[in-house]
């Protein structure tokens, strides 16, 4: 499918439950894939003693997450603009025009998602704000504005 194919003509937004359950699954099969593996390497020991986390650790947990995510995710993604959970849920992003999401408008769209969150002191809050975005009446989080994607139903 080229970039500029509709995927689903004008296709129905995705309900805020169905994306929710999607960024559920999606916690689910992150969380089985890399809490282990930080265990394993040892990313968890100065938590564990009670000594928050060095820049070195926080940094490499972030980028394990990333590369882990794209692994978990990323020929779903580029293949049909689903991560694992919108693929279980029915739903799948799409560039506003409807067409298949662009590689780039993925990248901006994840980066946003993830590094939002990094942002120290305010990061947690940050994130909640890019998620509040959903209950406009576009149905499109923050994220979503960045990289003018949206989620919709997927057809069939």
């Amino acid at each position: 499918m080229n970039s500029g194919e509709l995927v689903v003509p004008a296709a129905e937004l995705a309900s805020r439950w169905q994306r929710f359950g999607a960024a559920f699954i999606d916690g689910i099969v992150y969380a089985v894939v890399v809490l282990p593996l930080m265990y394993i390497l040892g990313l968890f020991d100065g938590a564990s003693q009670g000594r928050a986390l060095t820049v070195s650790e926080t940094v490499s947990m972030q980028l394990i997450g990333m590369i882990c995510f794209v692994v978990i995710h990323g020929h779903l993604l580029s293949k049909y603009g689903q991560t694992v959970g919108k693929r279980v849920v029915g739903i799948q992003v799409v560039a506003l025009d409807y067409s298949k999401v662009a590689m780039k408008q993925l990248v901006i769209r994840y980066a946003v998602y993830f590094l939002i969150g990094a942002i120290p002191l305010i990061g947690g809050v940050a994130s909640f704000v890019n998620l509040l975005f959903i209950f406009g009446a576009e149905k499109r989080c923050g994220h979503d504005y960045a990289a003018d994607t949206r989620v919709v139903q997927c057809a069939g």
